[in-house]
């Protein structure tokens, strides 16, 4: 009996690792991120992976139509929260956001057609080293 439930447990771990692997999530993420384009807003990342711990993307980019830079993100890691896991769903999210020096953490639903929401904490931030656009001139100072 313990050999069988090594054996299933082994299968188990391979094949969440098969999945997180061979999952196509550049292309999945960028085909998804595309909807903003048309709203204005183009979005880019240097790479994202599914884990075991939920989905990370590096090197996020927001701009606007006319390519100035509006945010940088260092780097996003979004996982479903136990409810969600239950419920065999992405809803509600917790997101871990490495920004301007410092880290944003959340909780919140994924947009939906009517609309999203996203409960925020901070700590670290230094305003004057996002790269905000001049229209935030008066963003200053850390948290």
């Amino acid at each position: 009996m313990k050999r069988l439930l090594l054996r299933a447990g082994l299968v188990g771990v391979l094949g969440i690792a098969a999945v997180c692997l061979l999952t196509p999530t550049d292309d999945i993420l960028r085909s998804d991120l595309a909807v903003l384009d048309e709203g204005g807003l183009h979005v880019t990342f240097r790479r994202s992976g599914l884990r075991p711990w939920g989905l990370d993307v590096d090197d996020i980019r927001l701009q606007a139509r006319d390519g100035q830079s509006l945010l940088a993100i260092e780097h996003l890691t979004a996982r479903p929260t136990l409810t969600a896991l239950l419920h065999l769903t992405w809803r509600p999210l917790r997101v871990t956001l490495r920004v301007c020096n410092g880290t944003l953490t959340g909780e919140g639903d994924l947009p939906t057609g009517l609309g999203a929401s996203l409960d925020l904490t901070w700590a670290g931030l230094r305003f004057e080293q996002c790269g905000l656009p001049p229209s935030f001139a008066g963003f200053s100072g850390q948290t």
